[in-house]
């Protein structure tokens, strides 16, 4: 006959030994859980590199504390990203604005195209592509104030040529004089058609300025007052018209008809020009 107590007391024990077993399992996946989880959270924060980590990275799990880190880690990345990516945008457009304003210097660029620039630049959406736009312009020489400025400057130097000239003049020297005047007709169209082209840019950009030098001179009007300068010390030599004739259409002989046809385009844009240069007062 078996001893009762001894029977009941293995029995206990083998139950509690049962129950301890699992009990010390189930602490030991929930720990290894826990650290699975840390050295998941130690690789997302790059405190341990993966390949120096002999424990298997945790698959990522919806809901789970590593997806979560994870969540959040990147959204802080993300907002780091976006913080630099405007920080440098800032100083791109800083440094794009000061080369704008430079060469704006360099070429003498007149205020009243900067001031219009400066209300593009206001305005747009897109200000990096507007300091991207004038900057190739200019770099190009393709800029319509550049134009507007160089084929003026060349005027205003043959002018000034062309009256120095008169004050020593004598009857030899009337060819070259005749080819001053041919010169000046050229760069007087040349400079009426980039302030044309000037005028069209800026009502590209929904404005409308008349061009007009740093000094308030509209400078369509010098086309006819320099005419006036010219005619007293000109007639003496040569047949002028009674009427304003800005690019000496009397002196312009025979057989030119495709730079006859360009100047009569010219008279009707300078007319235009000075038109709504009055309209506009």
């Amino acid at each position: 006959m078996k001893n009762i107590s001894k029977v009941q007391s293995q029995e206990y024990f083998q139950k509690s030994t049962t129950k301890s077993s699992s009990l010390q399992k189930r602490f030991s996946q929930r720990e290894k859980g826990w650290n699975n989880r840390i050295i998941a959270s130690e690789q997302i924060l790059g405190v341990v590199p993966r390949e120096y980590s002999n424990k298997t990275f945790l698959p990522s799990i919806n809901g789970g504390t590593a997806s979560i880190v994870q969540k959040y880690i990147q959204m802080h990345k993300n907002q780091q990203e976006l913080d630099n990516l405007i920080e440098c945008e800032q100083k791109i457009f800083t440094t794009k604005l000061e080369q704008v304003r430079q060469v704006h210097k360099l070429y003498n660029v007149p205020k009243i195209h900067q001031n219009v620039f400066n209300q593009i630049l206001a305005s747009s959406n897109d200000k990096l592509a507007i300091l991207e736009e004038e900057l190739n312009l200019m770099d190009q020489k393709l800029s319509p104030i550049l134009h507007c400025m160089f084929t003026i400057t060349a005027r205003e130097n043959c002018l000034n040529q062309i009256l120095s000239f008169l004050k020593t003049y004598q009857s030899k020297d009337q060819e070259k004089l005749k080819e001053l005047i041919n010169d000046f007709r050229i760069l007087s169209l040349n400079t009426l058609e980039s302030i044309v082209k000037w005028q069209q840019y800026i009502e590209h950009k929904n404005l409308n300025i008349q061009f007009c030098l740093d000094d308030n001179t509209v400078y369509c009007e010098r086309f006819y007052s320099d005419y006036q300068i010219l005619r007293p010390q000109l007639i003496k030599i040569f047949e002028l018209s009674e009427s304003h004739d800005p690019f000496f259409v009397k002196l312009l002989g025979n057989n030119q008809p495709k730079l006859y046809a360009r100047i009569r385009r010219a008279e009707v844009e300078l007319l235009n020009l000075i038109f709504n240069n009055n309209y506009l007062k």
